[in-house]
Protein backbone atom coordinates (compact mmCIF):
# COMPACT_ATOMS: atom_id res chain seq x y z
CA UNK A 1 0.00 0.00 0.00
CA UNK A 2 1.21 3.50 -0.80
CA UNK A 3 2.28 5.73 2.08
CA UNK A 4 0.37 8.69 0.64
CA UNK A 5 -2.98 9.92 1.86
CA UNK A 6 -5.69 7.30 2.01
CA UNK A 7 -8.65 9.67 1.71
CA UNK A 8 -10.93 7.16 0.02
CA UNK A 9 -10.79 4.74 2.94
CA UNK A 10 -11.64 7.38 5.54
CA UNK A 11 -14.47 8.80 3.38
CA UNK A 12 -16.07 5.37 3.20
CA UNK A 13 -15.55 4.77 6.91
CA UNK A 14 -17.36 8.03 7.64
CA UNK A 15 -20.10 7.11 5.15
CA UNK A 16 -20.76 3.91 7.08
CA UNK A 17 -21.71 6.03 10.11
CA UNK A 18 -23.43 8.90 8.31
CA UNK A 19 -25.45 6.91 5.75
CA UNK A 20 -27.29 3.90 7.13
CA UNK A 21 -28.34 2.77 3.64
CA UNK A 22 -24.72 2.64 2.50
CA UNK A 23 -23.69 0.63 5.56
CA UNK A 24 -26.54 -1.85 5.07
CA UNK A 25 -25.72 -2.29 1.36
CA UNK A 26 -22.10 -2.95 2.23
CA UNK A 27 -23.04 -5.58 4.80
CA UNK A 28 -25.61 -7.18 2.51
CA UNK A 29 -23.13 -7.48 -0.37
CA UNK A 30 -20.03 -8.64 1.50
CA UNK A 31 -20.95 -10.10 4.91
CA UNK A 32 -24.04 -12.24 4.39
CA UNK A 33 -23.09 -15.11 2.08
CA UNK A 34 -20.35 -17.28 3.63
CA UNK A 35 -19.50 -18.72 0.22
CA UNK A 36 -19.41 -15.45 -1.74
CA UNK A 37 -16.08 -14.57 -3.28
CA UNK A 38 -14.11 -11.67 -1.83
CA UNK A 39 -14.36 -8.93 -4.49
CA UNK A 40 -11.36 -7.04 -5.83
CA UNK A 41 -11.11 -3.50 -4.50
CA UNK A 42 -9.10 -0.65 -6.00
CA UNK A 43 -8.15 2.46 -4.09
CA UNK A 44 -9.51 1.48 -0.66
CA UNK A 45 -8.67 -0.75 2.30
CA UNK A 46 -11.80 -2.86 2.34
CA UNK A 47 -11.31 -4.51 5.73
CA UNK A 48 -11.22 -1.17 7.55
CA UNK A 49 -14.45 0.03 5.91
CA UNK A 50 -16.28 -3.25 6.50
CA UNK A 51 -15.34 -3.12 10.18
CA UNK A 52 -16.80 0.38 10.45
CA UNK A 53 -19.99 -0.73 8.69
CA UNK A 54 -20.50 -3.53 11.23
CA UNK A 55 -19.79 -1.13 14.11
CA UNK A 56 -22.16 1.50 12.69
CA UNK A 57 -25.02 -0.98 12.26
CA UNK A 58 -24.54 -2.30 15.81
CA UNK A 59 -24.58 1.28 17.15
CA UNK A 60 -27.75 2.11 15.23
CA UNK A 61 -29.55 -0.99 16.46
CA UNK A 62 -28.68 -0.14 20.07
CA UNK A 63 -29.79 3.48 19.60
CA UNK A 64 -33.07 2.72 17.87
CA UNK A 65 -34.00 -0.12 20.23
CA UNK A 66 -33.63 2.21 23.21
CA UNK A 67 -35.48 5.04 21.43
CA UNK A 68 -38.42 2.80 20.48
CA UNK A 69 -38.75 1.51 24.05
CA UNK A 70 -38.61 5.02 25.57
CA UNK A 71 -41.00 6.43 22.97
CA UNK A 72 -43.61 3.77 23.75
CA UNK A 73 -43.42 4.76 27.40
CA UNK A 74 -43.73 8.44 26.49
CA UNK A 75 -46.95 7.86 24.54
CA UNK A 76 -48.83 6.66 27.60
CA UNK A 77 -47.79 9.70 29.66
CA UNK A 78 -48.41 12.60 27.24
CA UNK A 79 -51.74 14.26 26.60
CA UNK A 80 -53.34 14.27 23.17
CA UNK A 81 -52.59 17.95 22.71
CA UNK A 82 -48.87 17.44 23.38
CA UNK A 83 -48.69 14.50 21.01
CA UNK A 84 -50.43 16.54 18.31
CA UNK A 85 -48.07 19.47 18.87
CA UNK A 86 -45.07 17.15 18.66
CA UNK A 87 -46.31 15.71 15.38
CA UNK A 88 -46.85 19.17 13.89
CA UNK A 89 -43.40 20.31 14.98
CA UNK A 90 -41.92 17.10 13.56
CA UNK A 91 -43.47 17.70 10.14
CA UNK A 92 -42.19 21.28 10.16
CA UNK A 93 -38.68 20.16 11.07
CA UNK A 94 -38.61 17.49 8.37
CA UNK A 95 -39.76 19.92 5.70
CA UNK A 96 -37.31 22.63 6.72
CA UNK A 97 -34.45 20.13 7.14
CA UNK A 98 -34.40 18.92 3.58
CA UNK A 99 -37.62 17.79 1.94
CA UNK A 100 -37.60 20.97 -0.10
CA UNK A 101 -34.25 21.49 -1.80
CA UNK A 102 -34.15 24.84 -3.55
CA UNK A 103 -37.21 24.96 -5.79
CA UNK A 104 -37.40 21.19 -6.27
CA UNK A 105 -38.89 18.38 -4.25
CA UNK A 106 -36.64 15.55 -3.06
CA UNK A 107 -38.96 12.62 -3.77
CA UNK A 108 -36.64 10.06 -2.16
CA UNK A 109 -36.73 11.97 1.09
CA UNK A 110 -40.54 12.30 0.92
CA UNK A 111 -41.04 8.58 0.34
CA UNK A 112 -38.69 7.72 3.16
CA UNK A 113 -40.81 9.57 5.71
CA UNK A 114 -44.23 8.98 4.16
CA UNK A 115 -44.66 5.82 6.18
CA UNK A 116 -43.83 7.70 9.33
CA UNK A 117 -46.41 10.38 8.59
CA UNK A 118 -49.16 7.81 7.99
CA UNK A 119 -48.34 5.86 11.16
CA UNK A 120 -48.21 9.07 13.19
CA UNK A 121 -51.60 10.14 11.82
CA UNK A 122 -53.09 6.74 12.66
CA UNK A 123 -51.64 6.97 16.15
CA UNK A 124 -53.21 10.39 16.63
CA UNK A 125 -56.62 9.05 15.55
CA UNK A 126 -56.34 6.18 18.04
CA UNK A 127 -55.44 8.57 20.83
CA UNK A 128 -58.45 10.78 20.08
CA UNK A 129 -60.71 7.73 19.89
CA UNK A 130 -59.59 6.36 23.23
CA UNK A 131 -59.61 9.72 24.96
CA UNK A 132 -55.82 9.74 25.45
CA UNK A 133 -54.12 10.14 28.81
CA UNK A 134 -54.54 13.40 30.60
CA UNK A 135 -51.79 14.74 32.77
CA UNK A 136 -51.98 17.58 35.20
CA UNK A 137 -49.26 20.00 36.18
CA UNK A 138 -47.18 18.62 39.00
CA UNK A 139 -48.64 15.11 38.69
CA UNK A 140 -46.34 12.05 38.79
CA UNK A 141 -47.29 11.30 35.20
CA UNK A 142 -46.08 14.72 34.09
CA UNK A 143 -42.78 14.28 35.91
CA UNK A 144 -42.35 10.85 34.35
CA UNK A 145 -43.09 12.28 30.89
CA UNK A 146 -40.47 14.98 31.33
CA UNK A 147 -37.93 12.40 32.49
CA UNK A 148 -38.62 10.17 29.50
CA UNK A 149 -38.32 13.10 27.08
CA UNK A 150 -34.99 14.05 28.64
CA UNK A 151 -33.80 10.47 28.23
CA UNK A 152 -34.85 10.47 24.58
CA UNK A 153 -32.90 13.65 23.95
CA UNK A 154 -29.92 12.26 25.87
CA UNK A 155 -29.82 9.12 23.72
CA UNK A 156 -29.86 11.24 20.56
CA UNK A 157 -27.16 13.52 21.94
CA UNK A 158 -24.88 10.62 22.83
CA UNK A 159 -25.34 9.06 19.41
CA UNK A 160 -24.65 12.34 17.58
CA UNK A 161 -21.55 13.00 19.66
CA UNK A 162 -20.22 9.51 18.94
CA UNK A 163 -20.60 10.03 15.20
CA UNK A 164 -19.20 13.57 15.44
CA UNK A 165 -16.10 12.36 17.29
CA UNK A 166 -15.55 9.69 14.65
CA UNK A 167 -15.69 12.29 11.88
CA UNK A 168 -13.60 15.06 13.44
CA UNK A 169 -11.08 12.81 15.18
CA UNK A 170 -10.72 9.32 13.71
CA UNK A 171 -11.63 10.28 10.12
CA UNK A 172 -9.99 13.69 9.97
CA UNK A 173 -7.91 14.80 7.00
CA UNK A 174 -4.45 13.18 6.72
CA UNK A 175 -5.47 10.58 9.29
CA UNK A 176 -4.23 7.03 8.66
CA UNK A 177 -6.73 4.53 10.02
CA UNK A 178 -5.23 1.49 11.74
CA UNK A 179 -6.22 -1.97 10.61
CA UNK A 180 -8.87 -3.66 12.77
CA UNK A 181 -7.84 -6.25 15.32
CA UNK A 182 -6.89 -9.45 13.45
CA UNK A 183 -9.35 -11.48 15.50
CA UNK A 184 -12.51 -9.39 15.32
CA UNK A 185 -14.30 -11.76 17.72
CA UNK A 186 -11.71 -11.43 20.50
CA UNK A 187 -12.30 -9.37 23.68
CA UNK A 188 -9.57 -6.95 22.54
CA UNK A 189 -11.73 -5.79 19.65
CA UNK A 190 -14.07 -2.78 19.91
CA UNK A 191 -16.82 -3.11 22.51
CA UNK A 192 -19.53 -2.22 20.03
CA UNK A 193 -18.85 -5.52 18.25
CA UNK A 194 -20.34 -7.28 21.27
CA UNK A 195 -23.72 -6.03 20.04
CA UNK A 196 -23.11 -6.89 16.39
CA UNK A 197 -24.26 -9.96 14.54
CA UNK A 198 -21.87 -12.83 15.10
CA UNK A 199 -22.43 -13.94 11.51
CA UNK A 200 -21.26 -10.55 10.22
CA UNK A 201 -18.20 -10.67 12.46
CA UNK A 202 -17.32 -14.15 11.25
CA UNK A 203 -17.49 -13.01 7.63
CA UNK A 204 -15.57 -9.85 8.49
CA UNK A 205 -12.78 -11.99 9.89
CA UNK A 206 -12.62 -13.73 6.52
CA UNK A 207 -11.96 -10.35 4.89
CA UNK A 208 -9.47 -9.24 7.53
CA UNK A 209 -7.48 -12.46 7.35
CA UNK A 210 -7.41 -13.27 3.64
CA UNK A 211 -5.70 -16.51 2.83
CA UNK A 212 -4.71 -16.50 -0.84
CA UNK A 213 -5.52 -20.05 -1.77
CA UNK A 214 -5.64 -21.96 -5.00
CA UNK A 215 -6.04 -25.52 -6.03
CA UNK A 216 -2.62 -27.19 -5.78
CA UNK A 217 -1.05 -28.36 -9.04
CA UNK A 218 -1.14 -32.03 -9.92
CA UNK A 219 2.01 -34.15 -10.10
CA UNK A 220 1.77 -34.20 -13.89
CA UNK A 221 1.68 -30.41 -14.02
CA UNK A 222 4.70 -30.19 -11.74
CA UNK A 223 6.65 -32.41 -14.12
CA UNK A 224 5.45 -30.41 -17.13
CA UNK A 225 6.56 -27.17 -15.50
CA UNK A 226 10.17 -28.45 -15.60
CA UNK A 227 11.27 -26.33 -12.67
CA UNK A 228 9.43 -23.17 -13.74
CA UNK A 229 7.00 -21.46 -11.40
CA UNK A 230 4.01 -20.19 -13.38
CA UNK A 231 2.54 -17.06 -11.83
CA UNK A 232 -0.99 -17.48 -10.41
CA UNK A 233 -3.66 -14.92 -11.24
CA UNK A 234 -6.49 -13.41 -9.17
CA UNK A 235 -9.98 -14.65 -9.97
CA UNK A 236 -13.17 -12.58 -10.09
CA UNK A 237 -16.40 -14.57 -9.85
CA UNK A 238 -19.00 -12.10 -11.09
CA UNK A 239 -22.78 -12.27 -11.11
CA UNK A 240 -24.68 -10.21 -13.65
CA UNK A 241 -23.47 -8.50 -16.80
CA UNK A 242 -20.79 -6.35 -15.16
CA UNK A 243 -17.98 -8.87 -15.07
CA UNK A 244 -15.11 -6.46 -14.30
CA UNK A 245 -16.27 -5.98 -10.74
CA UNK A 246 -14.25 -3.39 -8.85
CA UNK A 247 -13.03 -1.51 -11.92
CA UNK A 248 -16.03 0.81 -12.25
CA UNK A 249 -18.11 1.41 -15.35
CA UNK A 250 -16.96 0.47 -18.90
CA UNK A 251 -15.96 3.48 -20.98
CA UNK A 252 -15.41 3.26 -24.73
CA UNK A 253 -15.11 -0.50 -25.14
CA UNK A 254 -14.25 -1.83 -28.60
CA UNK A 255 -13.42 -5.10 -30.31
CA UNK A 256 -11.51 -5.72 -33.50
CA UNK A 257 -10.86 -8.67 -35.83
CA UNK A 258 -8.05 -8.27 -38.36
CA UNK A 259 -7.12 -10.66 -41.20
CA UNK A 260 -3.45 -11.64 -41.20
CA UNK A 261 -1.04 -12.90 -43.82
CA UNK A 262 2.58 -13.88 -44.04
CA UNK A 263 4.92 -11.04 -45.03
CA UNK A 264 5.76 -11.56 -48.75
CA UNK A 265 9.46 -10.83 -48.19
CA UNK A 266 9.82 -13.62 -45.62
CA UNK A 267 9.94 -17.33 -46.40
CA UNK A 268 9.83 -18.54 -42.82
CA UNK A 269 7.50 -17.38 -40.04
CA UNK A 270 7.24 -17.98 -36.32
CA UNK A 271 3.95 -19.49 -35.13
CA UNK A 272 1.74 -16.85 -33.58
CA UNK A 273 0.50 -17.29 -30.02
CA UNK A 274 -1.57 -15.29 -27.57
CA UNK A 275 1.24 -15.68 -25.03
CA UNK A 276 3.70 -13.87 -27.29
CA UNK A 277 1.28 -11.03 -28.00
CA UNK A 278 0.42 -10.57 -24.32
CA UNK A 279 4.11 -10.52 -23.43
CA UNK A 280 4.83 -7.80 -25.99
CA UNK A 281 1.88 -5.67 -24.80
CA UNK A 282 2.95 -6.10 -21.18
CA UNK A 283 6.45 -5.00 -22.07
CA UNK A 284 5.14 -1.84 -23.75
CA UNK A 285 2.87 -1.02 -20.83
CA UNK A 286 5.67 -1.59 -18.32
CA UNK A 287 7.77 0.95 -20.20
CA UNK A 288 5.31 3.64 -19.16
CA UNK A 289 6.72 3.46 -15.64
CA UNK A 290 9.85 5.07 -17.02
CA UNK A 291 7.74 7.80 -18.64
CA UNK A 292 6.02 8.97 -15.50
CA UNK A 293 6.14 12.58 -16.74
CA UNK A 294 3.35 11.69 -19.18
CA UNK A 295 0.94 11.59 -16.24
CA UNK A 296 0.10 14.32 -13.70
CA UNK A 297 1.77 13.57 -10.41
CA UNK A 298 3.90 10.88 -12.05
CA UNK A 299 1.15 8.30 -11.61
CA UNK A 300 2.47 6.07 -14.38
CA UNK A 301 5.38 5.21 -12.09
CA UNK A 302 2.90 3.12 -10.04
CA UNK A 303 1.15 1.55 -13.04
CA UNK A 304 0.16 -2.08 -12.48
CA UNK A 305 0.11 -4.73 -15.18
CA UNK A 306 -1.31 -8.04 -13.99
CA UNK A 307 -3.25 -11.02 -15.21
CA UNK A 308 -6.93 -11.34 -14.35
CA UNK A 309 -9.28 -14.30 -14.71
CA UNK A 310 -13.02 -13.57 -14.88
CA UNK A 311 -15.62 -16.28 -14.22
CA UNK A 312 -19.40 -16.01 -14.69
CA UNK A 313 -21.10 -17.12 -11.47
CA UNK A 314 -24.25 -18.47 -13.14
CA UNK A 315 -22.20 -20.66 -15.49
CA UNK A 316 -19.86 -21.72 -12.70
CA UNK A 317 -22.64 -23.60 -10.93
CA UNK A 318 -23.68 -25.19 -14.24
CA UNK A 319 -20.18 -26.51 -14.85
CA UNK A 320 -19.16 -27.80 -11.43
CA UNK A 321 -17.58 -30.85 -12.98
CA UNK A 322 -15.08 -28.65 -14.85
CA UNK A 323 -14.77 -25.99 -12.16
CA UNK A 324 -12.55 -27.70 -9.59
CA UNK A 325 -9.84 -25.11 -10.23
CA UNK A 326 -12.25 -22.36 -9.17
CA UNK A 327 -14.48 -24.04 -6.59
CA UNK A 328 -13.28 -26.88 -4.39
CA UNK A 329 -16.79 -27.78 -3.23
CA UNK A 330 -20.21 -26.07 -3.12
CA UNK A 331 -20.01 -25.29 0.62
CA UNK A 332 -16.93 -23.06 0.44
CA UNK A 333 -16.04 -19.80 -1.27
CA UNK A 334 -14.32 -19.89 -4.68
CA UNK A 335 -10.56 -19.89 -4.81
CA UNK A 336 -9.28 -16.28 -4.91
CA UNK A 337 -6.31 -17.38 -7.06
CA UNK A 338 -5.91 -19.63 -10.06
CA UNK A 339 -2.73 -21.69 -10.32
CA UNK A 340 -0.28 -20.59 -12.96
CA UNK A 341 -0.53 -23.60 -15.24
CA UNK A 342 -4.30 -23.25 -15.50
CA UNK A 343 -3.89 -19.52 -16.15
CA UNK A 344 -1.70 -20.35 -19.14
CA UNK A 345 -4.30 -22.76 -20.46
CA UNK A 346 -7.08 -20.18 -20.21
CA UNK A 347 -4.87 -17.58 -21.85
CA UNK A 348 -4.37 -19.81 -24.87
CA UNK A 349 -7.74 -21.58 -24.88
CA UNK A 350 -10.41 -19.57 -23.01
CA UNK A 351 -13.65 -21.16 -21.91
CA UNK A 352 -17.05 -19.70 -22.65
CA UNK A 353 -17.59 -18.96 -18.96
CA UNK A 354 -14.00 -18.29 -17.84
CA UNK A 355 -11.68 -15.82 -19.62
CA UNK A 356 -8.14 -14.53 -19.25
CA UNK A 357 -7.45 -10.78 -19.39
CA UNK A 358 -4.39 -8.61 -19.11
CA UNK A 359 -5.27 -5.81 -16.67
CA UNK A 360 -3.54 -2.42 -16.73
CA UNK A 361 -4.46 -0.15 -13.83
CA UNK A 362 -3.56 3.38 -12.70
CA UNK A 363 -4.72 4.83 -9.36
CA UNK A 364 -4.86 8.64 -9.38
CA UNK A 365 -6.11 11.55 -7.27
CA UNK A 366 -5.00 9.97 -4.00
CA UNK A 367 -6.48 6.59 -4.99
CA UNK A 368 -9.88 8.21 -5.49
CA UNK A 369 -9.99 7.95 -9.30
CA UNK A 370 -8.96 4.67 -10.93
CA UNK A 371 -8.50 3.93 -14.63
CA UNK A 372 -8.26 0.28 -15.70
CA UNK A 373 -8.08 -1.48 -19.05
CA UNK A 374 -8.80 -5.17 -19.66
CA UNK A 375 -7.28 -6.70 -22.79
CA UNK A 376 -8.24 -10.06 -24.28
CA UNK A 377 -6.47 -11.46 -27.36
CA UNK A 378 -6.96 -14.44 -29.62
CA UNK A 379 -4.83 -15.21 -32.66
CA UNK A 380 -4.33 -17.74 -35.42
CA UNK A 381 -2.18 -17.62 -38.54
CA UNK A 382 -5.04 -15.89 -40.38
CA UNK A 383 -6.84 -13.69 -37.82
CA UNK A 384 -6.13 -11.47 -34.84
CA UNK A 385 -8.96 -10.70 -32.40
CA UNK A 386 -8.62 -7.83 -29.93
CA UNK A 387 -11.03 -7.00 -27.08
CA UNK A 388 -10.21 -3.71 -25.34
CA UNK A 389 -12.37 -2.76 -22.34
CA UNK A 390 -11.49 0.45 -20.50
CA UNK A 391 -13.17 0.96 -17.13
CA UNK A 392 -13.30 4.07 -14.96
CA UNK A 393 -13.88 3.99 -11.21
CA UNK A 394 -15.26 7.43 -10.40
CA UNK A 395 -14.46 9.40 -7.22
CA UNK A 396 -16.31 8.99 -3.97
CA UNK A 397 -19.62 10.87 -3.81
CA UNK A 398 -19.45 14.51 -2.84
CA UNK A 399 -21.73 14.05 0.15
CA UNK A 400 -19.28 11.56 1.62
CA UNK A 401 -16.38 13.92 1.04
CA UNK A 402 -18.18 16.71 2.91
CA UNK A 403 -16.63 15.55 6.20
CA UNK A 404 -13.55 17.63 5.35
CA UNK A 405 -15.64 20.80 5.57
CA UNK A 406 -17.64 19.76 8.63
CA UNK A 407 -17.15 22.23 11.51
CA UNK A 408 -15.43 20.85 14.57
CA UNK A 409 -17.69 22.80 16.94
CA UNK A 410 -19.53 20.61 19.48
CA UNK A 411 -22.63 22.68 18.79
CA UNK A 412 -23.15 20.73 15.56
CA UNK A 413 -24.11 17.40 17.21
CA UNK A 414 -26.27 19.32 19.71
CA UNK A 415 -28.24 21.01 16.93
CA UNK A 416 -28.63 17.72 15.06
CA UNK A 417 -29.81 15.93 18.18
CA UNK A 418 -32.42 18.61 18.90
CA UNK A 419 -33.72 18.50 15.32
CA UNK A 420 -33.93 14.72 15.44
CA UNK A 421 -35.71 14.95 18.77
CA UNK A 422 -38.44 17.19 17.35
CA UNK A 423 -38.85 14.89 14.33
CA UNK A 424 -38.73 11.72 16.44
CA UNK A 425 -42.43 10.72 16.18
CA UNK A 426 -42.26 10.61 12.39
CA UNK A 427 -39.03 8.62 12.39
CA UNK A 428 -40.21 5.91 14.76
CA UNK A 429 -41.42 3.49 12.05
CA UNK A 430 -38.00 3.63 10.40
CA UNK A 431 -36.28 3.21 13.78
CA UNK A 432 -38.52 0.26 14.65
CA UNK A 433 -37.60 -1.31 11.33
CA UNK A 434 -33.89 -0.80 12.09
CA UNK A 435 -34.24 -2.29 15.56
CA UNK A 436 -36.05 -5.38 14.25
CA UNK A 437 -34.49 -5.82 10.82
CA UNK A 438 -32.15 -8.68 10.04
CA UNK A 439 -29.88 -8.76 7.00
CA UNK A 440 -29.64 -12.34 5.81
CA UNK A 441 -28.82 -14.21 2.59
CA UNK A 442 -31.54 -14.52 -0.03
CA UNK A 443 -33.90 -17.42 0.50
CA UNK A 444 -33.41 -20.49 -1.63
CA UNK A 445 -34.50 -24.09 -1.60
CA UNK A 446 -32.26 -26.52 0.29
CA UNK A 447 -29.57 -27.99 -1.92
CA UNK A 448 -30.11 -25.44 -4.72
CA UNK A 449 -27.04 -23.50 -5.82
CA UNK A 450 -27.49 -19.93 -7.04
CA UNK A 451 -25.14 -17.28 -8.49
CA UNK A 452 -25.73 -15.14 -5.38
CA UNK A 453 -23.88 -17.71 -3.32
CA UNK A 454 -20.57 -17.22 -5.12
CA UNK A 455 -20.64 -14.18 -7.40
CA UNK A 456 -20.10 -10.52 -6.56
CA UNK A 457 -21.97 -7.70 -8.28
CA UNK A 458 -20.31 -4.62 -6.77
CA UNK A 459 -17.10 -3.72 -5.06
CA UNK A 460 -16.98 -1.57 -1.97
CA UNK A 461 -15.75 1.43 -3.95
CA UNK A 462 -18.43 1.07 -6.60
CA UNK A 463 -21.17 1.33 -3.96
CA UNK A 464 -19.79 4.75 -2.98
CA UNK A 465 -18.83 6.05 -6.43
CA UNK A 466 -20.23 9.28 -7.82
CA UNK A 467 -22.22 9.38 -11.05
CA UNK A 468 -19.67 11.52 -12.93
CA UNK A 469 -16.25 13.13 -12.64
CA UNK A 470 -16.09 16.00 -10.16
CA UNK A 471 -13.93 18.56 -11.96
CA UNK A 472 -12.42 19.43 -15.33
CA UNK A 473 -9.02 17.89 -14.60
CA UNK A 474 -10.55 14.50 -13.83
CA UNK A 475 -12.46 14.75 -17.10
CA UNK A 476 -9.30 15.27 -19.16
CA UNK A 477 -7.29 12.82 -17.05
CA UNK A 478 -9.74 10.05 -17.91
CA UNK A 479 -9.13 10.52 -21.63
CA UNK A 480 -5.44 11.18 -21.11
CA UNK A 481 -4.71 7.87 -19.40
CA UNK A 482 -6.88 5.83 -21.74
CA UNK A 483 -5.41 7.40 -24.88
CA UNK A 484 -1.83 6.91 -23.67
CA UNK A 485 -2.50 3.28 -22.80
CA UNK A 486 -4.21 2.65 -26.13
CA UNK A 487 -1.30 4.29 -27.96
CA UNK A 488 0.99 1.58 -26.55
CA UNK A 489 -1.25 -1.23 -27.75
CA UNK A 490 -0.83 -0.60 -31.49
CA UNK A 491 3.00 -0.64 -31.67
CA UNK A 492 3.12 -3.65 -29.35
CA UNK A 493 0.86 -5.77 -31.55
CA UNK A 494 2.32 -4.52 -34.84
CA UNK A 495 5.85 -5.26 -33.61
CA UNK A 496 4.90 -8.70 -32.33
CA UNK A 497 3.27 -9.58 -35.68
CA UNK A 498 6.26 -8.28 -37.65
CA UNK A 499 8.75 -10.24 -35.56
CA UNK A 500 6.74 -13.39 -36.23
CA UNK A 501 6.64 -12.60 -39.97
CA UNK A 502 2.99 -11.50 -40.27
CA UNK A 503 1.16 -8.35 -41.29
CA UNK A 504 -2.44 -7.17 -41.65
CA UNK A 505 -3.77 -8.69 -44.86
CA UNK A 506 -6.20 -5.95 -45.95
CA UNK A 507 -4.95 -2.47 -45.17
CA UNK A 508 -8.11 -0.88 -46.51
CA UNK A 509 -10.30 -2.96 -44.24
CA UNK A 510 -8.00 -2.21 -41.30
CA UNK A 511 -8.17 1.52 -42.03
CA UNK A 512 -11.96 1.36 -42.10
CA UNK A 513 -11.99 -0.43 -38.80
CA UNK A 514 -9.65 2.17 -37.37
CA UNK A 515 -12.11 4.92 -38.31
CA UNK A 516 -14.91 3.04 -36.57
CA UNK A 517 -13.17 1.89 -33.42
CA UNK A 518 -10.15 4.11 -33.03
CA UNK A 519 -8.03 1.01 -32.69
CA UNK A 520 -5.23 -0.49 -34.75
CA UNK A 521 -4.01 0.73 -38.10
Amino acid sequence: MSTERDDTTRYLCAAAHLDDRFADRVIDEFLTEPTRAVPPVAGVRAGVVLAEAVAARARRKIRDTVLVALFCCVLVTLSISLVAAWLIIGVTVLVSAGVVVGNTLDRTYVLRWLGGVLVAAALLVVLFATGGASTGHGSPAAALAVLLLVLLLAVLLVDEFVVWRHVVDRFRRDCVLPDPHPDILSPQARRVYLFGSRHFLTQLRRHLNPRPRMRPPTSGELLAANGEKPVPAPVTVARGHRVFVGAGEPYGQWTLALPLRQCPALKRVTPLSAAGLYARVEQEMDALRNAAHLSPGGRFAELRVTAQVVVAADELIDNLGQAKDFLAEPTVAPYPLLRGQRVRELRDRPLEWARYYLRVQVETWHRDFVVSVFLHLAVSDTTLYVEWTPCVLLPVRKEYRAIDSMPDSPLLPVVRAVLRFFALPLTMPARLRTACSVIRPKRRSPGVLTPDMYGVAHSLRELAADTDVQNYFQLVDRDRYLKVLESRLRPALVTALAEAGYEVADRGTAAGLVTTTGALS
